[in-house]
């Protein structure tokens, strides 16, 4: 797994985070009421969209095993896949901007 900190240590404004893995193979499990998880593409590719409440996911990794990740930031996270990559962004930002950046990522 990799990342990157946009920002500050004190004020980070953005997380981005790529793992190998599989977007199809992600199990959400909402840690509060009210996180919202929407479908969506990136340049074609399966994705989420998760917002409001603070939340976890686990997926299954290349080996097949379990895996927790928790929000690291107040924010966003989209998740999206490229080839056997799974890369999330996490920030205070909406599905359009996420979009927007998430396509920006070559």
């Amino acid at each position: 797994m990799v990342s990157l900190v946009y920002g500050t240590p004190e004020h980070p404004r953005a997380l981005f985070t790529q793992f190998r893995g599989s977007v199809e193979d992600v199990i959400f499990k909402k840690t509060a009421a009210g996180t919202q998880i929407d479908s969506v593409r990136v340049r074609g590719e399966p994705g989420y969209f998760l917002s409001g409440n603070p939340h976890e996911f686990s997926y299954f990794d290349t080996r097949g095993e379990y895996r927790q990740e928790i929000v690291r930031l107040a924010g966003n996270t989209l998740l999206w896949e490229r080839g056997p990559l799974t890369l999330r962004l996490e920030a205070d930002i909406n599905e359009e901007e996420a979009l927007k950046i998430a396509r920006s990522v070559h």
